[in-house]
């Protein structure tokens, strides 16, 4: 009888305590919710590509993720962005197509991810390829009129292309777009570097060294060829009873080269003048076709005669 007595009264002083225990945890569970309540977040966040062998690329890898987590407030106030983080773990990947590949989402402590877009991509992955490409210039817009440009120096004259052997391998050359409106004189200008395929298309997923190119641009009057006739003079007066009856000019026209514009200005040349003072025959020169600056005749000379005959003959 002691005994039970001893045991009851154990019980009896130990479970207002057990209550009480009871009590608190759930108050402590209660002032925790209401101090510090599940809240809800979104973010974007980058997908990291993991333990992809080197000797590969992965393609089509989604830049970014949004995702929306929930986890305890004061939690998520020390919540920093690098505390987050969405990947895609390669470890074991090989050359091939692997659709709705799934994007892991980290989330530090308790907190759970409620929604996450994009989930899953359509994974490539392909073997990393490098090559070298040589740079071609490409030019737009209208110079000066008379103008056309051309390509003094290209600094470098080729780049480095890397990525996925299926798209570097479509790469059929590199351009650079330059713009030439207006301009007449020569000029530098850098130029970003655009990889197309054989039709003209621009291809992707493929990374250039360097991205931008210095061009240095000659600026040249555009030419032109034409055929102009020539003109000599005669000056003096032939002996006495005597007169000029003919000019001859051999050839009679030169072929002239020059900037377009200074060629259209030209529409005969004078050759010069022979001077005939006191002649009683025929008179013959050698002359040198003058031309304006800039353009190139060709002959540059001339051979001239001057027929000369007594008054009264020149119908016979």
């Amino acid at each position: 009888m002691e005994a039970f007595e001893m045991k009851y009264t154990g019980f009896h002083w130990w479970l207002p305590k057990l209550i009480c225990l009871i009590a608190a945890c759930g108050l402590w569970i209660y002032v925790m919710n209401e101090q510090n309540p599940l809240v809800e977040s979104s973010f974007t966040i980058p997908v990291q590509v993991k333990n992809l062998d080197r000797s590969m690329v992965a393609l089509n890898v989604p830049k970014k993720v949004d995702i929306r987590i929930r986890m305890n407030r004061n939690d998520l106030m020390k919540l920093r962005g690098d505390d987050l983080e969405a990947y895609v773990d390669l470890r074991s990947a090989s050359v091939g197509d692997f659709p709705n590949t799934p994007i892991r989402i980290s989330v530090p402590g308790d907190g759970v991810v409620i929604s996450e877009s994009p989930s899953v991509f359509d994974l490539k992955i392909d073997a990393y390829t490098v090559r070298s490409v040589p740079v071609t210039v490409q030019y737009f817009g209208e110079a000066m009129k008379g103008y056309s440009a051309s390509t003094g120096k290209l600094l470098p004259e080729a780049v480095t292309i890397a990525g996925g052997n299926t798209a570097v391998s479509s790469v059929d050359r590199a351009v650079v777009s330059i713009g030439i409106d207006g301009k007449k004189d020569n000029f530098d200008e850098f130029g970003s570097v655009n990889l197309l395929d054989a039709s003209g298309n621009t291809v992707k997923d493929v990374e250039t060294v360097p991205s931008q190119i210095k061009v240095s641009v000659v600026m040249k009057q555009a030419r032109k060829t034409a055929v102009i006739p020539l003109k000599v003079g005669v000056t003096g007066n032939p002996a006495d009873g005597y007169v000029v009856k003919k000019v001859n000019v051999s050839p009679s026209a030169v072929t002239v080269n020059g900037p377009s514009a200074s060629v259209d200005a030209v529409h005969e040349i004078m050759a010069g003048t022979i001077d005939v003072s006191g002649g009683d025959r025929t008179v013959s020169r050698v002359i040198s076709v003058p031309v304006p600056s800039g353009i190139d005749a060709s002959p540059q000379s001339v051979s001239v005669s001057v027929d000369i005959e007594k008054a009264g003959e020149e119908g016979k």
